[in-house]
């Protein structure tokens, strides 16, 4: 497919997630000619902060969302090790996490190559990759902080 045509590909897929966007009343930020938007919702206990972007160069609908805070360094080896106990339950997405820096992000992305993405395509990105951050966040700051240990995280992954 040649350069023209990923554009044009990501320009419709772009057009649709606005349009689904506005359909539901969400306040969002545009950024400048790279496909992407950016926005912030509230979970039960964190804001969740995210960008979601139509990259034409991999085909793809990606959704990122950087936690609201940074993992001390005494504590992000038991937060790396969280992450890979958390993975293993997520069924769509992934934690990724920057051990050097100590930031967490969540990602969720989806393929449009060849294909339509549909306003319920962008509502199924959003509605699980914000679920899922908003279930997890906040026990990823207790852990951060101490408040919970490796086994309690296990317990509550296991619950569900």
């Amino acid at each position: 497919m040649s350069e023209e045509q990923k554009i044009v590909a990501a320009k419709k897929v772009y057009d649709t997630l606005c349009a689904t966007l506005d359909s539901m009343g969400w306040t969002y930020t545009k950024g400048n000619d790279d496909f992407s938007i950016k926005s912030v919702t509230r979970g039960d206990d964190l804001p969740i902060d995210f960008y979601i972007a139509a990259d034409a160069e991999r085909y793809t609908l990606m959704f990122i969302s950087n936690l609201p805070f940074v993992v001390p360094e005494d504590k992000r080896m038991e937060i790396a090790l969280a992450i890979c106990m958390m993975n293993d339950s997520i069924i769509n997405g992934v934690f990724d996490f920057n051990v050097k820096t100590g930031r967490l992000y969540f990602r969720m992305s989806t393929n449009f190559k060849g294909i339509s993405v549909s306003d319920e395509v962008v509502k199924y990105l959003l509605f699980v990759s914000c679920s899922t951050v908003d279930k997890y966040n906040d026990v990823l700051l207790m852990l951060a902080k101490g408040a919970i240990d490796l086994n309690q995280l296990a317990d509550m992954i296991n619950k569900n």
